[in-house]
This record gives C-alpha cells, sequence and structure tokens, in this order.
C-alpha cells in the first residue's frame, strides 16, 4: 500500500469517525428532548390524577359531614324525646370508662 492510498483511507476513516460522532450527538438530544417530553406527560398526568383525588376526597368529607349532621340531629331528637334513657346511657358509658380506667 504506498502513502495516497493509505492518506486517503485515514481521511475516510475521519470521516466516517466525524460522522458518527455527529450522528451521536443528534441520538443525545433526541434522547434528551425525549426524556423532557416523557417528565412532562408524568408530571401533566400525576397532577391531573392528584386533582382527581382532592375532588374524590372533597365529596367524601362533604358526604361524611352529610352524615354526621344526621347522625347529631337523631341523637338531639332522641334526648329531647326521652331524657330519662339518654341520662342512663350517659351514667352506664360513665360507670365503664370509669372501670376501665381504674385498672
Amino acid at each position: 500500500m504506498n502513502s495516497t492510498s493509505k492518506s486517503k483511507t485515514d481521511d475516510e476513516e475521519a470521516a466516517r469517525i466525524d460522522a458518527l460522532s455527529t450522528d451521536i450527538e443528534k441520538l443525545r438530544a433526541d434522547l434528551s428532548s425525549l426524556v423532557d417530553s416523557v417528565g412532562k406527560l408524568a408530571k401533566s398526568r400525576l397532577r391531573a390524577e392528584a386533582a382527581e383525588g382532592v375532588a374524590r376526597s372533597e365529596e367524601a368529607l362533604s358526604d361524611l359531614t352529610t352524615e354526621l349532621q344526621r347522625i347529631e340531629g337523631d341523637i338531639i331528637t332522641s334526648a329531647r324525646e326521652s331524657p330519662w334513657r339518654t341520662l342512663g346511657i350517659a351514667a352506664l358509658i360513665g360507670l365503664i370508662a370509669g372501670l376501665i380506667l381504674r385498672r
């Protein structure tokens, strides 16, 4: 092999290496862009799921509040209709609590 063909081969190899380097840099940029896009999509989806969870929690809290208000009304009505029974239940609960705490 003469020096001219060796030089030509070296130049071709250098050109291929440069082309590969350029392709690798493009792939890195594309990969970085893809990772950013996936991250944004994941954040967006998490935000949507979080908002949905908050809405469901608020609805459950509203239902619980309504149910507790209904129970409170039932207790007040029951206490007004039969105060002696209510007093007896309260005394019994106090007695049981006293026995448990005494031990």
